[in-house]
């Protein structure tokens, strides 16, 4: 018999993306907790309309979290862009460091971390939704939107694991907010 969750990701786009990942164990809202196939990481992710990801992925053996953002698009790996962040708990001026492609299912993502790990932690804890915007080369902005509605009990229950997979049983604090820059 096929576990609740393969169930799920067969009806939705979100756990689609994250079967691949591996086994998605609950849902908050619009988003999933998952570990990966490996064990290498959990995180705790969404997908919005357009199919792009946003989510917080932390691994186990060096307690390090970070911010991700998969987008359909191109970038060149290693290649810092500049961002504006906006949600209900504020705005910031963040750098995407592409961290190159990756294919989830059908499609092909451009995978970016993202810079000041607690202030997009604050906006997608606190508010109903997170908004990015990338300048283009034509003087155009092009803007992402995710819903963070289930975010923050999603994070605390995916970092919860985390902490217990790296030997903290029933804390987090033990987990480093990680920057790439």
């Amino acid at each position: 018999m096929m576990g609740w969750w393969v169930q799920w990701a067969k009806a939705s786009a979100v756990g689609a993306a994250l079967v691949v990942c591996g086994g998605a164990w609950a849902q908050s809202g619009t988003w999933t907790e998952s570990i990966s196939k490996s064990g290498e990481f959990v995180h705790s992710s969404t997908l919005n309309d357009s199919g792009s990801f946003l989510g917080q992925f932390c691994y186990p053996a060096n307690g390090k979290c970070m911010w991700l953002v998969g987008l359909k698009s191109r970038c060149t790996q290693g290649k810092r862009y500049p961002v504006l962040a906006s949600g209900e708990g504020g705005a910031s001026h963040v750098t995407m460091l592409c961290a190159g492609k990756k294919r989830i299912g059908e499609v092909e993502y451009s995978r970016y971390v993202l810079s000041k790990f607690k202030s997009i932690d604050k906006m997608v804890r606190s508010g109903a939704r997170i908004g990015f915007a990338l300048p283009m080369g034509s003087g155009r902005f092009r803007v992402v939107r995710f819903a963070t509605t289930g975010a923050a009990s999603s994070l605390d229950a995916m970092r919860r694991v985390a902490a217990e997979m790296r030997g903290k049983k029933g804390s987090n604090d033990d987990l480093k907010d990680e920057e790439y820059l």
